[in-house]
């Protein structure tokens, strides 16, 4: 499923949450299937399709909404 730039731009916010939802959650599925299974998971983005600043925004704003401070994330594994 790919999306153009100008598809994306005409979801609603809501629209566009439970996208980012759906995405995220199935991508953490994948991630956690891997590790269960001694595999690399795959790359969750194209570096040539975002830039670090969209990631580190996306990011950030993710964070936020899980009240979650940078510094606990290196308390993953």
């Amino acid at each position: 499923m790919a999306v153009s730039g100008i598809e994306a731009a005409a979801l609603t916010d809501a629209q566009l949450r439970d996208c980012l939802s759906t995405l995220v959650v199935e991508y953490s599925r994948r991630v956690q299937s891997a590790r269960l299974d001694d595999r690399t998971p795959a790359e969750p983005l194209d570096r040539d399709s975002v830039t670090p600043t969209d990631v580190v925004l996306t990011a950030r704003r993710m964070l936020d909404t899980f009240d979650i401070a940078a510094f606990e994330l290196g308390m993953l594994g």
